[in-house]
């Protein structure tokens, strides 16, 4: 099983074959370093305590295109709310969802499907292979030797610092490398079983992210309410989001979510719980090239520590608590604690629909 994702990168796309008018949202040439990247724990994202005890996940940004296993390059038009693929194998364009005559929320068949806006996509399937490497990856902190910068699976071991101070460090002596001997045990881990591609979709001007099954044809909201902005955290159906902009997601399924509108990185787990990322917590930390169909992109690599969770501080309106309002309250009203019978209940507002 492979996983596949789409980069923010610095890129030369040459579309031929009729793509040359294809238009898709451009997030600017000065997109990288993002504000996100910058806050409260700029100093302590390089010190020896965070790099030996916390937990990071590794990603790259989304764009407005991505490949699937086929190497089918997707598209996100911004500008005609509608996600199509370049075919490979016949040089040919098909659109999947959405259109220019479409513009809305829509979930469901693909033929019915609407957005509004759409700026990134990314596809991802369970990759178990990539789940065990990860696990048995080790960020270490190697001595200032000259031998030691070039430290790699084998050599590592005699080249750890040792030093139990906790000063910034130089991130040039922050190594990952490989660690056998740390055992993997996926029953025990969590991750986001997708066992089929899956696409997803940045609606940014709906104010969500959706998905969509490739085998299926079906699109879901995954994150954030469509059609309804806000700054709130929690789980599926009452987390909210404020123009999310780009997204990235870790191996195990970690989708990460810039959004222009609130200013903050949020992070939904593999349950669909969202939470909000500190200013500090990622930080851009490699820089390669890769070539994907004859084309040529260079991938920048994010850092984030997912324990850096905002818990206090201003702004205040992200914080959530289940007994604010339980998921269940959001589907029925007798199901909401000191509220009348009827009728339904949406984030706080009554429906004009009549209970059933």
């Amino acid at each position: 099983m492979l996983i596949f994702v789409c980069f923010l990168s610095i890129l030369s796309l040459g579309l031929t074959d009729g793509a040359d008018d294809y238009r898709y949202y451009d997030h600017g040439e000065d997109y990288y370093p993002i504000r996100e990247y910058y806050g409260s724990k700029v100093r302590e994202f390089y010190s020896r305590n965070a790099i030996l005890n916390e937990n990071t996940s590794y990603f790259n940004w989304s764009t407005f295109f991505c490949y699937d296993q086929d190497q089918n390059m997707w598209f996100a038009d911004y500008s005609n709310n509608q996600i199509s693929f370049y075919n490979n194998t016949f040089g040919q364009i098909v659109k999947v969802l959405g259109g220019p005559s479409k513009r809305g929320f829509h979930d469901g068949g693909k033929d019915g499907a609407l957005f509004q806006g759409l700026s990134s996509i990314l596809i991802y399937k369970t990759n178990e292979t990539a789940i065990r490497k990860e696990m048995q990856e080790d960020d270490i902190m190697v001595r200032n030797e000259t031998a030691c910068l070039y430290v790699t699976n084998d050599n590592y071991t005699s080249c750890i610092d040792n030093s139990t101070s906790n000063d910034k460090i130089d991130p040039r002596l922050i190594k990952t490398v490989q660690n056998f001997s740390i055992p993997v045990d996926l029953k025990n881990i969590s991750y986001l079983n997708f066992t089929d591609q899956t696409l997803f979709i940045v609606d940014k001007d709906n104010h969500c992210i959706r998905n969509y099954s490739i085998r299926t044809g079906i699109v879901n909201t995954y994150a954030g309410k469509c059609g309804q902005p806000g700054f709130l955290d929690g789980p599926t159906g009452i987390n909210r989001l404020n123009l999310p902009d780009t997204i990235g997601m870790d191996v195990f399924g970690n989708l990460f979510i810039s959004e222009i509108g609130n200013g903050y990185i949020r992070i939904v787990n593999q349950t669909g719980f969202m939470q909000t990322l500190i200013k500090g917590a990622c930080r851009q930390v490699d820089q390669y090239i890769e070539f994907r169909a004859n084309r040529k992109l260079i991938v920048k690599k994010v850092k984030c520590y997912t324990t850096w969770i905002k818990q206090y501080g201003k702004p205040e309106q992200h914080y959530w608590q289940p007994e604010m309002s339980p998921p269940n309250c959001y589907v029925h009203a007798t199901l909401c604690p000191n509220r009348p019978p009827h009728p339904l209940i949406y984030q706080n507002q009554t429906s004009t629909k009549s209970a059933r």
